[in-house]
């Protein structure tokens, strides 16, 4: 039962004493025998009532407890990820940083390799031989040379575009640089001096 249906049952019991006692004089030792025991009972209902709210009360703590317990998890997870990501994009900015300033320093002092410090030196030219790149003076290089010439002057390519895509995939596919490239375009094109591709 609830709170209203009780009150309306004990209005009702009151109303209904007033009339028996209206009636009969000698009735109100029973309506207070009978007021105790409705306490009683309000008493115990009461008990019980307040058993269950506290059983509430209880399971409402600990739900919030546990919430709040996967909010601070939550935060706690999206805090060290948020962590991470900050110490990934310093660790790339400070690495572009250091790549940038060995590119600026490149430029202006010249490459720090040994072997690359100059492309006609012994050893540079060793270690493009080991990689499997031509040289200027290669058998393979005059090969292509006498190719293109003849290429050009059985007038296969008509325009420039064409010479150089032809040089462009004889570069690849022999595997010079672009000083090599350079010298077999030069030689290609000064054919009629006698001179051309290092002959």
């Amino acid at each position: 039962m609830d709170k209203k249906q009780r009150r309306e049952m004990k209005l009702k019991a009151k109303e209904e004493k007033k009339e028996k006692g209206a009636s009969d004089d000698g009735g109100g030792e029973k309506e207070e025998e009978e007021d105790k025991n409705g306490k009683r009972e309000k008493n115990e209902k009461g008990e019980d009532e307040d058993e269950e709210e506290k059983k509430e009360k209880e399971k409402r703590k600990e739900e919030t407890t546990e919430k709040k317990e996967k909010k601070e998890k939550k935060e706690g997870k999206e805090k060290k990820e948020k962590k991470e990501r900050n110490e990934k994009k310093e660790k790339k900015a400070a690495k572009e940083k250091k790549e940038k300033k060995e590119k600026k320093e490149h430029i202006e002092n010249g490459p720090k390799d040994p072997d690359a410090e100059s492309d006609n030196s012994d050893a540079g030219k060793a270690k493009r031989r080991s990689l499997g790149e031509m040289e200027f003076d290669d058998e393979g290089t005059k090969d292509i040379v006498c190719a293109i010439r003849t290429m050009v002057q059985e007038k296969k390519m008509g325009t420039p575009d064409e010479f150089l895509q032809v040089l462009r995939m004889h570069q690849l596919a022999s595997c010079f640089d672009h000083k090599t490239r350079l010298y077999s375009a030069g030689g290609t094109l000064r054919a009629g001096d006698g001179r051309a591709g290092g002959q």
